[in-house]
């Protein structure tokens, strides 16, 4: 009776091994970066303007980054959807936060960083398709900050506050 006792945890420990390796991508490692679809475009609008920034962590195990809304001085129409690198440009571990009571990105000391300082991932927006009217990022294309964010001047884009603050 021990010994059919035994066996039956044995294979079920077998039996988890295997479901976590499948679950897991089959123990080939973390999957290479490629373009990921993050969700509709209005709902990610729409909350965004409701609250604040989204956060959303890499699934390719790399750092996240915030998803936001900006003002674009040059014509467009209308707030635009942005994707900010997480880390502060020039270094290597200096993250980003939003703090809604400051309204602002702050850096790992406690300094408040422009928007437009910090570098972007691509971001595009289908027109067809599965995914139309849906926005995918791309983590392997960087567009570097506007500024440098010692500059004090008035950045190009300004966050848009959320709602009700």
């Amino acid at each position: 009776m021990l010994l059919f006792a035994t066996g039956l945890i044995v294979v079920a420990g077998l039996f988890f091994a295997s479901v976590l390796l499948v679950a897991s991508g089959g123990g080939e490692g973390t999957p290479k970066p490629q373009p990921f679809y993050l969700g509709p475009k209005k709902t990610l609008v729409d909350t965004i303007r409701g609250k604040s920034p989204l956060y959303f962590a890499n699934p390719f195990a790399g750092r996240g980054f915030w998803l936001d809304l900006v003002r674009v001085s040059h014509g467009a129409s209308g707030p635009q959807l942005v994707a900010y690198q997480i880390t502060v440009p020039g270094t290597k571990d200096c993250n980003v936060k939003w703090k809604q009571q400051r309204k602002a990105y702050v850096d790992c000391h406690g300094d408040s960083v422009p928007a437009a300082a910090l570098d972007q991932y691509k971001l595009t927006f289908p027109e067809s398709g599965a995914r139309r009217g849906g926005v995918i990022i791309d983590l392997r294309k960087k567009i570097p900050g506007a500024e440098s964010v010692t500059n004090t001047t008035v950045p190009a884009a300004t966050t848009i506050p959320a709602a009700g603050g």
